[in-house]
Order: structure tokens, then C-alpha cells, then sequence
């Protein structure tokens, strides 16, 4: 286990499964509140940094990669804010917007903190990704899915969302996943 990466990795996961923090009031607020607080929440974290030098507290600057330092903002959580606002806004529906957003958040998490720690063979078309850390994804996303979806309907998109996790994008997988699961869900009429 390489530790310094795996429990960097780890607390930035947990992190990342905060966003679990948004599905769960899509079951009592509707469509327009939840659009809002989503909103709301995408404009604090653009704006984390101003806000910290106004305050003087650096919340979350320990869950932050180098890069996202010199970018001057959140930009993993930011990232998945605009997937699932994406997806909200695109398909219209709550339903899919959960779907989407577990596949994303426990699917994503657990592939890092399972493939950091003890990934050991790479998938052959993407080095940087490894086969425990993809078997992590499919297996935990399934049973978060679950809550949602039918069992094959739940296999196929945690199936989906890991294979497009698993491709070597460019795109920022906090955007790719939770919109091609979505695309699928809409596609086969959730």
C-alpha cells in the first residue's frame, strides 16, 4: 500500500462522498429547491477561496491537489457540482439525477480509494487506472444504485459509469460520469 498517496486519496474521497449531501435532500425538496441549493453550493465553492482570506480558515485546503491550489478554486468538488447541476438541468428528473449522482460519487470514490491502495494491474487501453479499482467502482456503485433502480437496470449503469471512468478522457470524469449515466437512464426511458 503506497500510504502517503492512500490516505491523501482517502480523506479526498470522503470528501467526494460528501456529495452524497445532495441526493439526499432531493428527497424533500422539489425540483427548483434542489436546483438552488446546488447552485448555491457550486457558487461557495467557486468563491472558497475569497471567502478564506476574508475569514482566515482554510477548510478544505487539505483535500485540494497541487493543481487545484493554482487554480484558485475547488475544482474536484466544483466538478461534480456542474455534472449533476448538468444532469439535472439537461434530463429534468430527480430519479435520473439521483442515479447519476450515486454512480458518480460512490462509484468514483471507492475506484480511487480501492485502486490507490491496492491497485495492482492496469487496464491495458489506461495505465493510470487498475482493475481492483474498477471492480470497486462496478460493485459499490451497484449497491448504492440499487436504492434507485431495478437490479439490471442498476448493474447496467454501474457497468456504464464504470466503463466510461475507466476510459483516458480529457474530460473531467466528475462531468462524464454522471452525464453518460444519465444519457443512458433518459435513453431507456427511466
Amino acid at each position: 500500500m503506497k500510504k502517503v498517496t492512500t490516505i491523501f486519496e482517502l480523506k479526498r474521497q470522503l470528501f467526494h462522498l460528501g456529495g452524497l449531501l445532495f441526493v439526499m435532500p432531493s428527497y424533500f425538496l422539489g425540483y427548483n429547491w434542489l436546483l438552488i441549493l446546488l447552485l448555491i453550493s457550486t457558487g461557495i465553492s467557486i468563491a472558497y477561496f475569497k471567502i478564506k482570506k476574508l475569514l482566515g480558515v482554510q477548510l478544505f485546503d487539505s483535500y485540494m491537489r497541487p493543481k487545484e491550489k493554482e487554480r484558485g478554486f475547488l475544482f474536484g468538488a466544483t466538478m461534480l457540482l456542474f455534472g449533476i447541476i448538468l444532469v439535472l438541468l439537461l434530463f429534468r428528473s430527480i430519479e435520473i439525477f439521483r442515479a447519476a449522482a450515486l454512480v458518480l460519487i460512490i462509484g468514483d470514490s471507492f475506484s480511487t480509494i480501492i485502486g490507490k491502495a491496492w491497485g495492482k494491474h492496469k487496464i491495458p487501453y489506461n495505465r493510470k487506472k487498475s482493475i481492483e479499482g474498477s471492480f470497486a467502482f462496478l460493485l459499490l456503485a451497484f449497491i448504492g444504485v440499487l436504492t434507485q433502480l431495478p437490479l439490471q437496470t442498476a448493474f447496467l449503469v454501474s457497468a456504464f459509469g464504470m466503463f466510461i471512468e475507466s476510459l483516458p478522457l480529457k474530460l473531467n470524469d466528475n462531468l462524464t460520469i454522471p452525464l453518460s449515466v444519465g444519457l443512458l437512464l433518459w435513453t431507456i426511458g427511466l
